[in-house]
């Protein structure tokens, strides 16, 4: 490991409550570019950085950084403020072989890239690491004091990050959510190298690095509105003319896409099909004081097109209540089996299968997550065999689920 430069960058500091080692520690605060370019020359050959931010997004279709937090392993702590300096600085940083922690990434990273135009090329997140320990989808407060046997204060959760100067409870606040996770890392990763996990979480995060660079397309919107999923073909063609319309208009208007027409509003327009503006306005969810003449032009062309249109939705082989009633049994067969799994080996289950993985696979589809990498080597082989009917699920002498042939099957 290289010796850690300390920043010694003479702007400003704060001095925040103790930290793991029980001693004050400084935050600087970084305001300039000359300041930035200066603190990525320091701590670009460091192993690790861990990282996170503030933003708000009630507002806005994309969230609206307010706050960079970075954290070294010799307890140093950075402040970044994003109104005042370019962090497309930060690219060199993100580019390089430093491992950037972060506790659930998700958002962040969507941030990070959107604002430095890039995202690391390696990270960690504590979330999801520890999620193959038993903990499900647990907050950073949970595992520090779990861990590490840590409490955090939150008093400035909810605070306006926006504002400037921060607070003495916002400065305490964002360092503690970054200047532990080097010490979090490391007990998480002790019990996973106990347990053989670590390639484990390897693949989950290169899975959810994956998943997370498709970004959603318009036309797929109106899978994310539940009051669609039940309408007929003709319906939900029109659901998804009028929700990739309004996701279009979100985005090139930076608003959130409640602001344009709600879901309520997209599930009652696409039901009743208006053919004239006297019907939309009159629909239930449909606010017609906040619609403008060319937003209600803007819908009914959305409807029109959507009645003409002859695309099949593409929705997900099974979807909500068009799963067959006679495989419900053998779907929850399969719940049991991953729950008892999971409880077994003290790992989320979340992480191990969602409803949509059992039904994939039993609809028998080959891209399945339950039929590759440790997913199919902790339950998804015996799914697989539970779903053909070659073994079965029974309790055994201590009333725990196992699964047991089914000779006459073979």
């Amino acid at each position: 490991m290289p010796k850690i430069t300390p920043i010694e960058i003479d702007r400003y500091t704060y001095n925040i409550g103790s930290t793991i080692d029980g001693r004050s520690t400084k935050a600087y605060w970084i305001d300039t570019d000359e300041a930035l370019e200066r603190l990525v020359s320091v701590i670009s050959q460091d192993d690790s950085i861990a990282i996170d931010t503030e933003f708000h997004r009630e507002k806005t279709y994309y969230p609206r950084l307010a706050l960079v937090q970075l954290a070294r392993s010799n307890g140093e702590v950075v402040l970044i403020d994003p109104f005042r300096v370019r962090l497309r600085a930060l690219s060199t940083l993100f580019e390089g072989d430093i491992e950037f922690i972060f506790h659930a990434f998700d958002q962040d990273l969507a941030i990070l890239e959107r604002s430095v135009g890039t995202i690391p090329r390696r990270l960690y997140d504590t979330q999801i690491s520890a999620g193959f320990l038993g903990t499900a989808r647990a907050g950073l407060g949970t595992l520090l004091e779990r861990f590490l046997g840590i409490k955090l204060q939150k008093a400035a959760r909810f605070s306006d990050w926006t504002a400037r100067p921060l607070t003495k409870s916002q400065v305490d606040y964002a360092c503690e959510d970054v200047v532990f996770l080097h010490s979090l890392k490391d007990a998480i990763d002790a019990s996973l190298r106990r347990l053989g996990r670590v390639p484990w979480v390897e693949e989950e995060l290169a899975r959810t690095l994956d998943r997370m660079g498709k970004s959603v397309e318009p036309d797929a919107a109106w899978l994310k509105i539940k009051e669609c999923k039940g309408l007929d073909e003709q319906s939900k063609r029109v659901a998804r003319s009028l929700a990739a319309w309004r996701e279009t208009t979100a985005r090139e208007n930076d608003i959130p896409c409640r602001y344009i027409l709600s879901d309520l509003a997209i599930a009652t327009i696409s039901h009743a099909k208006p053919r004239s503006m006297e019907v939309l306005l009159n629909l239930r969810g449909v606010d017609a004081g906040k619609l403008s003449q060319k937003t209600q032009n803007e819908i009914m062309e959305a409807i029109k097109e959507g009645l003409a249109s002859s695309k099949p939705t593409e929705s997900p082989y099974y979807e909500g209540n068009n799963y067959p009633r006679h495989l419900t049994p053998l779907l929850q067969l399969c719940q049991a089996w991953v729950a008892a799994v999971a409880q077994r080996e003290q790992i989320d289950s979340t992480i191990v299968s969602s409803k949509d993985d059992l039904q994939d696979l039993i609809s028998k589809n080959e891209e399945s997550r339950l039929k590759s990498g440790w997913r199919y080597e902790l339950v998804g082989r015996d799914l697989v065999n539970i779903v053909t009917g070659r073994y079965g699920v029974a309790v055994d002498a201590g009333d725990a689920l196992e699964i047991v042939p089914l000779d006459h099957r073979r």
